[in-house]
């Protein structure tokens, strides 16, 4: 999503007049650390190696999923509403997909394998369309959290977006249709053991930027980085309003997120967007907004509209 940002940034600045913005992560071949091998070197004895993702920690600080349990269970998040939304999350995608929703986002990749015909993936593999709520409750929670679970979290996933940025004289220079225009975007940070208060704050930044309000809003994405992350991010916008809680989350993650998608976290955020556009286009236009956190409670939000 900041690549994005970086690209309409830059546009505005007069410096350019089109970007190809997005992001790639390939979990599977995440690199194995060993810290002071360069400078200290070694002589005798064993050395120590680090997965950077277990407990996807980041030196000197807690995992995620232990700062996540934490705020959640400070706004009253039991395990059993995130497990709910996280099944609401393969649900609305398994639908969407089912009605045709996905069929301009995503590319089809043909995969030839060793043996037998190749492999043609069409739809992303985190999605569980035999997911339910005693399967969920089944699991164990991770790193000594009381709620968070491989069940309510996004798996470790590759994937790649990319999204192609203009100004709009070049686009019409070139005979381009525009899909979507920026509105606005914002990018914050907070104490870091708060990331899912991230996109609450973000969201509230930016609604004020843009001098709009939330009911303007038709269709609304917050990254399930946790399902506690929208959770506790939309409770935050509802200010104890149950009623206004529920009109909120009603218009949110609509066709799932990255518990069902996957969270390849370097792409996330462009295809928040991406999925956002199509929506509204489906819709016949209006006002989506997009937020996803960061690993140290950094945030950034996107505001699109539709003509």
């Amino acid at each position: 999503m900041h690549a994005v940002k970086l690209a309409a940034m830059s546009m505005r600045l007069g410096e350019i007049d089109a970007a190809i913005a997005g992001g790639a992560t390939s979990f599977s071949t995440e690199p194995i650390l060993v810290r002071g091998l360069r400078f200290e070197g070694y002589r005798l004895g064993d050395v120590k190696m680090e997965d950077p993702l277990l407990a996807l920690g980041y030196k000197d600080f807690n995992p995620v999923a232990v700062d996540t349990d934490n705020v959640a269970n400070e706004y009253g998040i039991s395990r059993q509403e995130q497990d709910e939304w996280a099944l609401r999350s393969h649900i609305n995608y398994g639908n969407a997909w089912k009605a045709g929703k996905f069929k301009d986002e995503i590319m089809t990749l043909t995969i030839p394998q060793k043996k037998g015909e190749p492999k043609v993936l069409d739809i992303d593999e985190q999605y569980r369309p035999d997911t339910s709520m005693e399967r969920l409750s089944k699991l164990a929670a991770v790193y000594g959290t009381r709620a968070i679970t491989a069940g309510n979290a996004p798996g470790m996933n590759d994937g790649a977006t990319a999204i192609l940025v203009m100004r709009r004289h070049k686009a019409e220079e070139l005979g381009l249709e525009c899909l979507a225009t920026i509105v606005t975007q914002v990018s914050i940070a907070i104490n870091a053991n708060r990331m899912p208060e991230g996109p609450g704050y973000a969201i509230q930044r930016i609604l004020q930027k843009a001098d709009i309000g939330l009911d303007d809003i038709a269709v609304m994405e917050i990254n399930e980085a946790f399902a506690a992350v929208p959770l506790v991010s939309t409770k935050m916008l509802a200010k104890e309003d149950n009623k206004r809680l529920k009109e909120i989350r009603d218009k949110t993650n609509i066709n799932g997120s990255a518990i069902a998608i996957g969270h390849p976290n370097t792409a996330s955020g462009a295809r928040i967007i991406m999925n956002l556009m199509y929506e509204l286009r489906r819709r016949g236009g209006g006002y989506a907004l997009g937020a996803i956190c960061g690993g140290l409670a950094q945030a950034d939000a996107t505001i699109i509209k539709v003509e």
